[in-house]
């Protein structure tokens, strides 16, 4: 006997949010999602379940090498869903991308943006003369040895400067 997937279709003009037990489904793979006839990609392996979990202690998630972008879609649905900034940081060889997508989460107020801005520049990685650092999105290319700080300091900073 085959096991059926449940699918749920979204349509409309607005991103659909998907709340926890949903997403709880997705993550698990029994429950496939689509909004207008594409895929959202949510289902996690067991490797990438375990980074989800880790994530919700440590404050961010990390995608190491062998994580699929669906770990990154999880993520950005669960701080939605419990209005936390999503903050991602993918490691490579000597240097991390740092990433807080704010959109769904709110704006940062100027001094946060400010810390941001500092943190950022202060940590990038050898030969990286730019980042991006705003209200709403945020990306910065650091050293691989302050990667975890740079995330976490990013999500405090988005926790109280928020506007």
């Amino acid at each position: 006997m085959v096991a059926t997937r449940k699918t749920i279709c979204f349509s409309g003009g607005v991103y659909p949010r998907i709340e926890d037990d949903l997403l709880a489904e997705a993550i698990a793979g029994k429950v496939r999602i689509f909004w207008h006839k594409q895929l959202i990609p949510l289902q996690l392996n067991t490797k990438e379940r375990q980074e989800f979990e880790a994530a919700k202690s440590r404050r961010f998630v990390i995608l190491r090498k062998g994580c699929r972008k669906n770990l990154s879609w999880a993520w950005s649905h669960y701080c939605e869903n419990n209005a936390l900034p999503p903050v991602i940081l993918t490691p490579m060889k000597t240097s991390a991308l740092v990433k807080m997508d704010l959109i769904a989460y709110g704006r940062l107020n100027a001094i946060g943006t400010e810390k941001v801005k500092c943190i950022a520049s202060a940590a990038l990685a050898p030969r990286v003369r730019r980042f991006y650092a705003g209200g709403v999105y945020n990306s910065v290319r650091v050293n691989l040895d302050e990667s975890e700080a740079v995330a976490a300091a990013f999500y405090d900073i988005a926790t109280e400067f928020k506007q």
